[in-house]
């Protein structure tokens, strides 16, 4: 697998922030915003992607709270 780019990663930093500033699940996550189908759930739960999604949505929660 070759290295993302810079660009490449900036753009899935994004999208992750943008979903979490609006509390979007992990499937509206890998779906509607970065694109992936179905079939492409399980690798991306098992790389991490629903902690990663959940400790956004924690940050902006507790952020909204502040």
């Amino acid at each position: 697998m070759d290295k993302p780019s810079a660009e490449q990663v900036a753009w899935v930093f994004t999208q992750l922030i943008e979903n979490g500033k609006a509390g979007g699940s992990f499937r509206r996550l890998i779906y509607d915003r970065l694109g992936f189908g179905p079939s492409d759930y399980q690798r991306l739960y098992e790389a991490g992607g629903m902690e990663l999604s959940n400790i956004l949505n924690a940050e902006t929660k507790e952020e909204a709270g502040k």
